[in-house]
């Protein structure tokens, strides 16, 4: 199946919904000075094989995502940490969410990689910064897992699993990674070279739902650098 771009021809039905959004938050991708990747095959065939209210609430996640990052009177070059802070407390209220604890905000510096996660692991939040490094399209990070996207060292992913435990199932309300950084491998992207990061994860905090202070979802802080365009097999889960 070939994606067809929403600009190239009138797509219809669910795939012409996905593409449109896509496409305006490429085009303000591109006011940042950099374009997004086109979603794989296999991807947008995952898509339109989810019913019809999986579908819907992708598309409104996405749809919301723009009305984040486009906020009246910010500066569209604008990337410092402090936009970063005002567009993640943005991304919480306007994702239903609640800060347990503020301190996150003053640990996030210039260039840092800004995500929240769901209790499933469903990333529904990510920072510019992390779409200008990514190699995927939003669409390719929201219907493949995790381990289908990335190569971590094993012992790393050990270490996150944990971290992410406690941010759940503990009092903890700031919790750093506490690990050496590593080595990330994109594990498939159409292109002939997969970057490959070194990330250093610097912290989590956990987010509240609206009525009460059951933590249902994370914010995390971290930090990646491409060290490879073409990198080398590692010992990855």
């Amino acid at each position: 199946m070939k994606v067809a771009h929403a600009r190239d021809q009138v797509v219809k039905g669910p795939q012409g919904e996905i593409l449109r959004v896509l496409d305006r938050l490429n085009q303000h991708f591109s006011a940042h000075g950099f374009n997004a990747p086109s979603p794989a095959d296999h991807s947008m065939v995952r898509f339109l094989a989810l019913d019809s209210v999986a579908r819907s609430a992708l598309i409104q996640n996405f749809e919301r995502y723009l009305e984040i990052l486009v906020a009246e009177g910010e500066s569209a070059a604008g990337d410092s940490a402090r936009l970063e802070s005002n567009r993640l407390r943005r991304a919480v209220r306007q994702l239903g969410l609640r800060f347990l604890d503020q301190r996150i905000l003053q640990q996030i510096d210039d260039g840092d990689v800004v995500e929240i996660y769901d209790s499933t692991g469903r990333q529904i939040y990510r920072n510019l910064q992390f779409c200008r490094l990514s190699s995927y399209s939003l669409l390719d990070v929201a219907v493949n897992t995790w381990q289908e996207l990335y190569e971590r060292p094993m012992s790393s992913v050990e270490t996150i699993l944990l971290r992410v435990a406690d941010v759940f199932s503990t009092p903890a309300l700031n919790v750093p990674f506490a690990m050496e950084p590593h080595l990330v491998k994109e594990r498939f992207v159409y292109s002939k070279k997969q970057k490959v990061f070194r990330a250093t994860m610097k912290n989590l905090s956990p987010l509240a739902g609206p009525d009460d202070d059951r933590r249902v979802a994370a914010i995390s802080v971290s930090r990646f650098e491409v060290v490879s365009n073409d990198g080398p097999q590692i010992d990855f889960i």
